[in-house]
């Protein structure tokens, strides 16, 4: 590889990282603005686009937060240790509020708000013949029971929704204010030099 050739390769990865910081920071503006309105009202479409920013920022967002937070452990940026620090933690919470079964529903809602077509919860015969049993090793028959208890415990879609958001919307709430606070501290310490 010609230097050339690895400066613009070094230069798209930092563009890359600019971008996917800038959108995860959309997503957070985005899961903080969906809690507040529907703590406010229940609104289903907003409802089901909480489940998708959710569902991905506990799981693939939790991820990249962690990632973020190794390559600036040693960072000199206190500001942005601290808010991804506050922010793993407040992911994890929020993730170990459900019971598997229920985060398996989450997911399952997920995936019903952002794809037409949910083939992936029944069983199935792929093009080679093969039939398809389980998802993410779970028997699909047991998933499906699972998804029916809890239909039934919380009363049935909005039941679930309503009791999601109640469960949520005050511990979404701490994190934004403890993520508020860490800027507001940053953004009033005196950056003077020696």
């Amino acid at each position: 590889m010609s230097d050339i050739e690895y400066d613009k390769l070094k230069f798209d990865h930092i563009l890359q990282t600019l971008a996917n910081e800038e959108l995860f920071g959309q997503w957070l503006r985005k899961f903080f603005y969906l809690n507040s309105e529907l703590n406010k009202e229940y609104d289903s479409v907003y409802q089901s686009s909480f489940y998708v920013v959710f569902y991905e920022l506990v799981t693939v967002g939790l991820e990249y937060s962690k990632k973020v937070f190794g390559h600036i452990q040693n960072s000199e940026n206190l500001e942005k240790r601290d808010f991804y620090s506050e922010l793993i933690n407040g992911l994890e919470n929020l993730k170990s509020l459900f019971s598997e079964s229920e985060f398996e529903f989450i997911e399952y809602k997920r995936h019903s708000s952002s794809h037409i077509f949910q083939n992936h919860y029944e069983k199935r015969i792929t093009n080679k013949g093969k039939i398809i049993t389980k998802r993410k090793g779970k028997l699909i028959d047991e998933l499906n029971k699972e998804f029916g208890e809890t239909l039934l415990k919380y009363g049935f879609d909005r039941g679930f929704d309503e009791y999601m958001i109640r469960k949520l919307y005050p511990k979404i709430s701490e994190l934004y204010s403890g993520l508020e606070k860490i800027k507001t501290h940053y953004n009033n310490v005196s950056y003077e030099k020696p």
